[in-house]
């Protein structure tokens, strides 16, 4: 509704007592409370049981659409179930109505809204088009016109193609997805898949990890036979999720605490080259560490991916880590500067590692050395054919400081917090493969497994007859960590390797087996130890690699 039409609707008393002047007050007092009684009650939707009109106010006054007062209590990070009341309210007529004689076939958004007080108001007379005529099989113009744009799609062909429950399911779902994720309406299935799979799970208001492949499952099970979950149900997982959002920084950052570290690198067994994962941590005071997690690609034609990875903790130790020191005395000193030293920081070191690869592969190439596996000097570099695979690699890198981490990285190395405090086991970082990275447009040639990013990415020059790096931008997130957190930075063989059927099993074998190691109790070296040899036992089609940070109680305030 216009917000036209609401000052209408507010003043609609006041214009009928306007034409009666001879009315005593008391009585024009008593007769614009029974015409607000009417009102609201004509505007209310048909079959609303007494209890369920209690529970809502009066649309006859001013009042806000639905998925606006939502977008207020997200920006004010409210997410218990009281703060969001009137939409809870809304998903039980929603259920109601779903399994009612006259199903509803879309949740039309202008109609639901909330008033001052903060109680749900429906405006009854869209609510009613929106849902089946009695007797009838086919809909009408203005119901097509409704629901084109909010409904499902296969509604447009006609009210046989869907069951109306699985339809109005599918589209409060999707009002779901615009209220939390802010993307826009998609008018098919498959524009739905495509926007959520490229959605950002990050931005001013985090979303928290996950939350857009939940809602691609949902939508996908709606979209066929409707999926086990009440509306009601739906908005609790949300909310859930929003409280667990480790992306949510809000709390202040605690000092008094300190970091546990452990890591360590396998060669898979049925991997065919060496081993190109590289790993190293380090450390000031109790409660500041700085991890890097490097792998190397294999099919480089100029070097190796192992030589990559090394580069990039030799740059890390020849000029990175006396500015690390200098950030973690900044951040002692101002700690409100702490996330944006952090980033600089981070940003500049995958910006140095990244030239510095590709210096060394000019080197090689101006040498004739690292050429394929049995490279040799030439006489100059113009007889040399141009490498079409220069050495690269990813990186994941994390700068922990007391209760918070800044995380970058370039690639698919993953980082994985499990926190258990918050019953949370999920991946913080996206992988930056073409079927993924939003900065990327999938031509549908390369495989969606393909890396968009990585460190020592470069074009060769013909004028300068030298590599020039193409500009790598890190992806740097902040999460925030609570005592006995675990955050684990790993290469992708980590999960590759577990032997189950599919990507899924393989998540699942390994998040059963690290649930039961830190219930046991078990040590950050065992916990570390258990977690790799899972891979290593099995498929070991991979160099395997973790690091891991354990967040413990007590430390010193300048860590």
């Amino acid at each position: 509704m216009s917000r036209k039409r609401d000052s209408a609707s507010v003043n609609i008393a006041d214009q009928i007592l306007s034409r009666l002047p001879w009315m005593s007050a008391d009585y024009k007092a008593r007769m614009r409370a029974d015409v607000n009684d009417r009102v609201r009650h004509a505007l209310l939707p048909e079959g609303l049981k007494p209890e369920q009109i209690q529970q809502l106010g009066d649309p006859n006054v001013d009042t806000a659409p639905l998925a606006e007062w939502c977008s207020r209590q997200l920006d004010a990070a409210r997410f218990e179930e009281t703060d969001f009341a009137p939409l809870f309210t809304a998903a039980d007529l929603v259920d109601e109505m779903a399994a009612g004689p006259r199903s509803l076939l879309a949740f039309e958004p202008s109609a639901w809204r909330v008033d001052g007080s903060g109680r749900l108001c429906v405006f009854g007379p869209a609510v009613d088009l929106a849902r089946v005529m009695s007797g009838s099989l086919r809909m009408s113009d203005d119901q097509r016109e409704l629901t084109k744009e909010i409904g499902h799609p296969r509604l447009r062909r006609g009210l046989g193609e869907i069951e109306p429950k699985v339809a109005s399911e599918f589209s409060f779902t999707a009002f779901l997805a615009v209220v939390f994720l802010e993307v826009p309406y998609c008018p098919s299935i498959g524009q739905w898949q495509d926007v959520l799979g490229r959605c950002h799970e990050r931005g001013e208001c985090p979303v928290p990890p996950g939350l857009t492949r939940w809602f691609q499952e949902v939508l996908l099970t709606s979209s066929k036979s409707g999926a086990d979950l009440s509306c009601r149900q739906r908005v609790s997982m949300i909310l859930e999720r929003h409280r667990q959002n480790p992306f949510d920084c809000s709390p202040p950052i605690v000092t008094d605490c300190r970091h546990e570290q452990w890591g360590y690198s396998v060669p898979g067994k049925q991997k065919r080259g060496g081993q190109e994962d590289r790993l190293d941590w380090w450390t000031q005071g109790n409660s500041a560490t700085l991890m890097v997690v490097a792998d190397g690609v294999s099919t480089a034609d100029l070097g190796t991916g192992a030589i990559a990875a090394e580069e990039i903790l030799r740059h890390i130790h020849r000029v990175q880590l006396p500015l690390w020191r200098r950030a973690v005395e900044h951040c002692n000193n101002d700690p409100d500067r702490w996330p944006e030293v952090a980033r600089d920081f981070l940003k500049h070191l995958v910006e140095g590692a990244h030239q510095q690869i590709v210096r060394v592969i000019n080197h090689y190439h101006q040498d004739g050395a690292g050429h394929g596996r049995h490279g040799s000097r030439r006489d100059g570099p113009e007889e040399l054919p141009i490498p079409q695979s220069p050495m690269c690699s990813t990186i994941v890198a994390a700068f922990v400081r007391g209760s918070q981490a800044v995380i970058a990285h370039v690639g698919d190395s993953p980082a994985w917090l499990y926190s258990p405090s918050r019953d949370l086991f999920c991946k913080v970082t996206r992988d930056h493969h073409a079927g993924q990275d939003d900065q990327f447009t999938f031509d549908g040639q390369a495989p969606s497994t393909a890396l968009t990013r990585a460190m020592g990415a470069c074009e060769f020059d013909q004028g300068q007859r030298k590599f020039r790096p193409d500009p790598q931008e890190p992806e740097v997130l902040q999460i925030q960590l609570a005592v006995d957190d675990l955050l684990m930075l790993a290469t992708d063989g980590l999960v590759d390797c577990v032997d189950a059927p599919d990507p899924e099993s393989k998540l699942n074998c390994l998040e059963e087996h690290l649930r039961g190691l830190v219930a046991d109790g078990n040590s950050l070296t065992e916990l570390v130890g258990t977690l790799i040899r899972l891979g290593e036992d099995g498929l070991s089609n991979d160099n395997i690699t973790l690091g891991a940070i354990r967040i413990q109680q007590g430390g010193s305030e300048n860590g």
